[in-house]
């Protein structure tokens, strides 16, 4: 099995962005292929978006939450909606939303109760396009998910007592994933295992024999990294377009 030492000298050795002082790394997909799931996964969320604005003006409602994104595969349905104080719906129907919506001033969001009349609405809702998970926009990134060895499984992302997740990022037509660094997880393992392997127990150190060496993984083809700085640079001139846009209108 290799030492702490030893992997901490292979992470040493990466490309600056995938060093493991970085939490996170951005790519920016810069061909049609790399592109292509991504422009599907803003499609769809659009579509979703048009289904649910349509039903919320049907209904008498100003406008819609749009559900937390899913990190698999699976689409949510919208299911809560925003109304005019005094014009919201008063039957058994509806349920005012409480924490986690911050509503308007004069507006109240609202979502179907579990009554019978409610759960009619919960399905009517069920039948539209459903909002996109972002595995759809990310998954082709083939970025390391888990970090495998013989005595089990851990999810990258989870190492310093929080929940990191990868995601699509789109400034204009340009397409980005902010990605989370498997390095930074391992870099973890090895200092916890050195300190287990200096101290009275040295068979609780976390085994470092990772399957499909995760330290050896770089983008595929059709992948270019991204500094934070850049992107940000990137974000800033397209806001200050778009502000130079609306002016001109």
């Amino acid at each position: 099995m290799p030492t702490p030492i030893e992997i901490m000298e292979r992470l040493q050795g990466l490309p600056e962005h995938l060093r493991a002082h970085h939490r996170r790394f951005i790519v920016e997909a810069v061909t049609e292929e790399t592109r292509a799931p991504m422009v599907e996964f803003y499609r769809q969320r659009e579509i979703a978006s048009e289904a649910a604005i349509t039903w919320a003006k049907a209904h008498g409602a100003e406008g819609f939450y749009p559900p937390h994104t899913s990190h698999g595969h699976e689409g949510k349905a919208v299911s809560t909606f925003s109304w005019k104080a005094g014009a919201e719906p008063t039957g058994s129907a509806w349920t005012k939303a409480a924490r986690g919506y911050q509503s308007r001033p004069g507006y109240v969001a609202m979502y179907p109760s579990r009554r019978p009349a409610g759960k009619v609405i919960t399905a009517e809702l069920d039948q539209l396009p459903k909002f996109p998970g972002y595995a759809i926009a990310v998954d082709h990134l083939g970025a390391v998910a888990d970090l495998t060895t013989e005595r089990g499984s851990s999810a990258v992302g989870l190492s310093d007592g929080k929940m990191h997740w990868t995601v699509p990022c789109r400034i204009r037509e340009r397409m980005f994933i902010d990605a989370v660094n498997h390095n930074y997880d391992i870099a973890r393992d090895a200092e916890r295992a050195a300190e287990y392997l200096a101290g009275e127990h040295p068979e609780w150190a976390h085994s470092l024999d990772y399957q499909d060496d995760p330290i050896n993984w770089r983008p595929p083809a059709g992948w270019k990294f991204r500094s934070r700085s850049e992107f940000e640079f990137i974000l800033a001139e397209a806001r200050l377009q778009s502000e130079r846009e609306k002016a001109v209108a």
